[in-house]
């Protein structure tokens, strides 16, 4: 008897002497209720004899997700409050997060990135696939560096966009468009909007942002994130609370209460109706 293993990837040591991304389809055979994955890395052999080899590549891992649908979620809604719920099956990371409450006078639970060393790391927080269609929207709270005296942009978090995992290619969900950016083709005539990018400049108190999704947008395995890029000085804290993406609320709340669930407005206290 014993264990068979078939290959699945080779990781060849000239193609990953920097740091690569790798997005795998797991064959037919590989989807199992017993299926193990390994990643094994060779001894060399000689004569039916294995010989210790000091010269072996040496290698790490990190990131790794096994998992997803054969038909993706069409909704993510995640409040990060309840306690018994797992909140990974709407993400898929977010290195260095903490769940908590109380940050930056935020008495509600919510992810929030500390930010106490100067490491050169990605702190991140991506979504599953999703199915987005036409006239979807994504709403979400976030602050930025509320607890430091500088008005400096250290390490703004970027909103962006892929609807293709296996590539490393990620777009902003909407590129700044004010009345001078007229003349840019990816600007709509009479629509202007900052970019998808928050700082302590426009974002260092709690701010609900609400998006229209463009059209451009809508995909079967559209992937969104949250990335504040890795830099050698000090970045500054930040957090994300009340994520919804889905069809979009009546009139989008009119800009006074939460969508959730069923594309249900959850009204600002003093507000009624949408």
């Amino acid at each position: 008897g014993g264990i068979s293993w078939d290959l699945l990837h080779e990781l060849d040591y000239q193609k990953y002497t920097s740091v690569r991304y790798d997005y795998i389809l797991l064959p037919q055979r590989a989807q199992s209720n017993t299926t193990r994955l390994r990643w094994w890395q060779p001894f060399t052999v000689a004569n039916g004899v294995v010989k210790p080899d000091s010269d072996r590549a040496q290698w790490a891992l990190e990131n790794i997700l096994i998992g997803g649908a054969e038909i993706n979620p069409s909704q993510l809604v995640d409040t990060f409050d309840d306690e018994g719920l797992s909140h990974d099956e709407n993400w898929s990371f977010y290195p260095n997060a903490v769940r908590t409450a109380g940050f930056c006078g935020n008495p509600s639970f919510h992810l929030y990135w500390p930010n106490k060393k100067q490491d050169k790391a990605h702190n991140i927080l991506s979504t599953r696939e999703l199915i987005v269609q036409p006239g979807y929207m994504l709403q979400f709270k976030i602050v930025v560096g509320c607890d430091v005296d500088s008005c400096g942009d250290l390490h703004s978090v970027h909103l962006e966009y892929t609807k293709d995992a296996r590539t490393e290619t990620w777009y902003l969900i909407q590129a700044e468009c004010l009345p001078s950016s007229s003349n840019n083709v990816g600007c709509s005539p009479f629509q202007f909007h900052e970019a998808t990018i928050y700082s302590s400049v426009n974002s260092s108190s709690w701010k609900r942002i609400t998006i229209q999704l463009p059209d451009h947008i809508s995909s079967s395995a559209t992937q969104f994130r949250w990335i504040q890029r890795e830099g050698g000085e000090e970045k500054q804290s930040w957090g994300i609370d009340h994520v919804y993406i889905g069809e979009a609320c009546p009139k989008f709340c009119s800009g006074h209460g939460y969508c959730t669930t069923g594309a249900v407005c959850i009204c600002d206290e003093g507000f009624q109706g949408a």
